[in-house]
């Protein structure tokens, strides 16, 4: 299955937790790792745009058992339009399990509501409300708030807030339907000759080289083409390792931040950070954030900018230390040409 790619290439934390992988890893391991991070979203957010079909079909009979297979997956891909999920229901939740192919095990939640989405996993708790990017480390467990410099968010929007749904590719093809109870049983294979899928194997530690194909099972509500279930395995000749497994819940409840987290983000008491760009130049804007003294803010900048903080206007003394109680300026530096 091919997703729509602006969706979800990256966690939404993925610049931020490079300070803290870089600490105990090289660039490369680094890099590696938070690939392989981002993959967990490719898979997910087919599931999680899913939903939106239940609406747009409500209250019509099933009529898809007469459709080709082809026709089918167009149809599913037709009806996942997210924008129709908070329309009709207001809020969803997606349960998501992982496992890498080094065995390292991802679980995520993840919580659409009106005005905010929330990603949970076992690195952050990272909450968006119009564009206000905000939550909970859990590596220093401690409240955190982004810092966005110059257009970052806007160039960057579905990696906080998804918006967009999957894309059937041809290359998918359906070896398994069957219909019972109202529920469409669904299985495809992709080989990994297919770039997206090879690069999404890539990212959960495979090596396509090594794997013959992927291998999905969907289970559908045949009325409505909403996704139930979405389970996802590599296979190597009659060998299938289960990868990801997506589960649909529209009964839980509606995320609300724990007020230990408002406190900690958006107390009286609170510091700001202050970081400039291009300081000596007629280019000069600077940009600025609050947070709770002893809470963390997090710096995002676009790649024109080398990505760390300086501590002098020059650039040329890096930040090496954190002060989570002062107000605090620092500088960044654009990259060469």
């Amino acid at each position: 299955m091919k997703i729509a790619f602006e969706t979800f290439l990256k966690l939404p934390d993925r610049i931020a937790l490079q300070d803290i992988f870089r600490k105990d890893y090289g660039a490369e391991e680094t890099d590696v790792a938070l690939r392989c991070l981002e993959a967990e979203m490719r898979k997910y957010i087919l599931l999680i745009l899913s939903v939106a079909a239940i609406y747009l079909f409500s209250g019509c009979a099933s009529n898809n058992s007469g459709m080709d297979d082809d026709s089918l997956m167009k149809a599913l891909e037709a009806s996942n339009q997210y924008d129709a999920i908070l329309e009709k229901n207001g809020s969803f939740v997606m349960k998501v399990y992982g496992t890498h192919a080094d065995g390292t095990i991802d679980d995520y939640t993840l919580y659409f509501s009106d005005g905010r989405y929330v990603n949970d996993n076992k690195y952050r708790t990272l909450i968006t409300e119009n564009g206000d990017v905000y939550g909970f480390d859990k590596t220093y467990n401690l409240p955190m708030r982004y810092l966005f410099i110059g257009d970052y968010y806007n160039t960057h929007e579905t990696e906080f807030c998804p918006k967009s749904g999957f894309e059937y590719s041809e290359k998918e093809k359906v070896t398994s339907r069957r219909e019972e109870n109202g529920r469409i049983y669904l299985e495809t294979s992709i080989s990994t000759d297919d770039p997206a899928a090879a690069a999404t194997l890539a990212s959960w530690g495979f090596s396509p080289d090594e794997i013959d194909s992927e291998h999905d099972e969907y289970t559908i509500d045949a009325g409505s083409l909403l996704i139930l279930e979405l389970k996802s395995y590599v296979v190597t000749g009659d060998k299938r390792i289960l990868y990801s497994n997506c589960v649909l819940d529209l009964d839980a409840e509606e995320y609300v931040p724990d007020q230990s987290i408002i406190d900690g983000v958006f107390g009286d008491d609170f510091r700001t950070l202050t970081v400039i760009a291009d300081a000596d130049t007629d280019e000069e804007k600077a940009y600025s954030q609050t947070v709770t003294r002893g809470s963390l803010i997090y710096s995002l900048m676009p790649d024109e900018y080398e990505q760390m903080l300086y501590v002098d206007s020059a650039c040329t003394i890096e930040k090496d230390s954190m002060d989570l109680v002062s107000d605090q300026t620092y500088y960044l530096k654009r990259l060469t040409p």
